[in-house]
């Protein structure tokens, strides 16, 4: 997906606008495992359900990128 930085602005809540930062999308089965192997690792976003089908959660690694775990729903 490609996206300005103002989309990224109004999608991910404190996410870093600089250029040379780095968004990872990743879909996955089973988000729910994705939540336990995380365990307490801080997340942007907890968990969300999206307009196109996609139940996701968004965290930061240690290097500033914003990595999204995906699950389709429905």
């Amino acid at each position: 997906m490609l996206q300005s930085v103002a989309s990224v602005r109004d999608d991910i809540p404190g996410s870093d606008p600089r250029p040379s930062r780095t968004s990872l999308f990743i879909e996955v089965d089973d988000l729910a495992a994705v939540h336990r192997a995380l365990g307490d690792w801080p997340r942007l976003v907890d968990q969300r359900d999206t307009f196109y089908g996609m139940r996701e959660t968004i965290v930061r690694d240690p290097a500033g990128n914003d990595i999204l775990f995906a699950q389709r729903i429905g």
